[in-house]
């Protein structure tokens, strides 16, 4: 499948394209106008869930590695690797009884924090809110309306 943003004048401005198989993610690519930007392969472990994520440059060289630690059939931890193999990061889930990410934080490789992002829900599972906070204090929040689905 394949997300486009087109400008006003209807110049193709970004895209997105996902390619699956047998029914995985198996890579995402990002452009901007015609130009490969970077793109994500999806590696599964034995379970079927995505256990690694590699993030490459247009050369393709490894920008990025991604490692995806699970608890049950929930990702708890992400742990993110530099193109030297350091760890930069880790990100930290937490869950509601429906197995919804209600909260994420993501920290340097000192363990501070560098961002945190809350997630609500209405009472039928959909995604309210989303409110990201900087290690500066500064908040974004972002609010989802189904009611042009009803």
């Amino acid at each position: 499948s394949r997300e486009e943003v087109f400008d006003d004048d209807y110049d193709l401005r970004s895209s997105v394209l996902y390619i699956y198989e047998a029914g995985h993610l198996m890579q995402r690519s990002e452009r901007e106008g015609d130009r490969l930007e970077r793109y994500i392969n999806y590696v599964y472990d034995s379970a079927g869930r995505i256990g690694r994520e590699l993030i490459y440059n247009r050369g393709d060289d490894l920008l990025q590695r991604n490692e995806n630690i699970y608890e049950g059939e929930v990702v708890a931890r992400k742990e993110i690797f530099d193109e030297d193999d350091d760890l930069i990061a880790n990100v930290l889930y937490f869950y509601n009884e429906r197995n919804d990410v209600t909260l994420s934080t993501r920290t340097d490789d000192d363990g501070d924090l560098v961002e945190e992002f809350e997630y609500t829900y209405d009472e039928s599972g959909n995604l309210t809110t989303v409110r990201r906070r900087e290690r500066g204090g500064d908040v974004l929040v972002t609010t989802y309306d189904y009611s042009c689905f009803q």
